[in-house]
């Protein structure tokens, strides 16, 4: 099996996208429109002291988005400034730092975002610190206190790069880490509601390697998820063209889906999402008909249909980013690059097929390259979408920003 490089080199600016609903913004800001109808307004521009390099977003029900920063919140840390924060903004446009890590044993560098509980509890993961230097779990209490719940130790496994947890009914988290596990190949681990760790399956290359998207879950417990290279087809560079995974609740494993580097694309990252009937949708960053990335579906026997390919004009390329859908079976999501002016786009895709680019960045006060999909806020009665922007923005660090669709 070919080695990782090739995946690992590139910058992964962005993790699976935590499907909450923002419920009422006021806040004002920076406004710009690249298409008509559709205007962006910066809520918060970050910069070195606040924190840069913003993951995805969450959202709680009272519209306070929630998100961590890689680098910044002050200090000294291995050189960086700062080991980056865990934030929260607020409906009146005001950033309150939850968390500011010191690369010790509360854990550095997260690049993963976070998520919820009913009781106002976040959890996350940090790619660095912690007890062995490996990375950690983390809560953030409402009160900002942070309790370690795991470091990474085990295996050479670290959540570097990971996408979101996954929090079950019974409190149980799930998620992936893309290196470490009993081949070196990555795995899918649970941390159970009692603090037990549980590895429920280690990639051998032969049935995927190097998952980093996170994994979603169905009423029956079956978990989800991409790795980015591996399975049965040669690809580009070598190491497998990457797969789409289903692991049921007794641990039996189930390549849905192995890419062949085709029309279908190559090298999946980014997480899932899954409809009432079970299908399941993901972006894939590379390959396509015009090797600029494909949105697709894989129904519950393994038919996989390529809904849309990137790059034949101004629609963006390199979706890099996990999706959202709504109820109509429109799909919303984000490019890294393209668009009218190179920088990324807000795109929306409708259940026939059609593709309309909802926003291009500029590179000005809105930024450049997306650096997660959008959040929908449906529910604050105006449908309007959020997300980040990993670098640029008024103050260099990356910014918050709402779309109206």
């Amino acid at each position: 099996m070919a080695n990782n490089e090739q995946w690992v080199s590139r910058a992964r600016l962005c993790k699976a996208v935590v499907l909450s609903m923002v419920v009422a913004w006021t806040s004002g800001g920076i406004s710009s429109a690249s298409a008509k109808d559709h205007a962006l307004t910066v809520l918060y521009s970050f910069d070195v002291a606040s924190g840069y390099g913003l993951s995805n977003l969450t959202a709680d029900k009272a519209g306070n988005l929630y998100g961590t920063t890689e680098f910044g919140g002050g200090g000294d840390c291995n050189g960086q400034y700062g080991c980056g924060v865990v934030f929260k903004l607020a409906p009146d446009g005001t950033e309150t730092a939850l968390h500011v890590f010191t690369g010790g044993s509360d854990g550095g560098y997260p690049q993963a975002g976070v998520i919820t509980d009913k009781a106002g509890n976040l959890y996350g993961t940090t790619t660095g610190g912690g007890a062995y230097g490996q990375g950690v779990i983390f809560k953030i209490a409402p009160d900002n206190t942070e309790t370690i719940l795991y470091s990474f130790s085990a295996n050479g496994m670290s959540p570097l790069f990971e996408g979101n947890l996954l929090r079950d009914r019974k409190n149980n988290l799930y998620g992936t880490v893309p290196n470490g596990g009993t081949f070196g190949a990555g795995a899918v681990y649970k941390l159970a509601s009692d603090g037990t760790f549980v590895v429920l399956h280690s990639f051998d290359g032969s049935d995927g390697a190097y998952p980093y998207g996170g994994v979603v879950q169905d009423k029956a417990g079956n978990l989800y998820g991409t790795a980015s290279q591996g399975g049965n087809n040669g690809c580009k560079g070598g190491g497998g063209c990457g797969l789409v995974f289903k692991l049921a609740p007794d641990g039996t494993y189930t390549a849905l889906y192995t890419f062949t580097g085709g029309s279908d694309g190559y090298g999946p990252d980014a997480g899932l999402i899954l409809d009432g009937q079970g299908n399941v949708y993901g972006t894939i960053e590379n390959g396509g008909v015009y090797d600029g990335g494909v949105v697709f579906k894989i129904t519950p026997n393994g038919t996989e249909s390529a809904l849309y390919s990137f790059g034949s004009g101004n629609d963006g390329y390199d979706p890099e980013c996990s999706l959202i859908l709504n109820e109509a079976g429109d799909f919303y999501g984000t490019t890294r690059f393209g668009g009218a002016f190179g920088y990324g786009t807000v795109f929306k895709l409708t259940a026939d097929g059609i593709e309309k680019s909802l926003y291009s960045f500029t590179n000005g006060n809105d930024g450049s390259f997306p650096s997660s999909g959008v959040i929908n806020g449906a529910a604050d009665g105006k449908g309007n979408l959020y997300g980040t922007v990993y670098v640029g923005g008024a103050s260099g660090g990356g910014l918050i920003y709402r779309l109206r669709r």
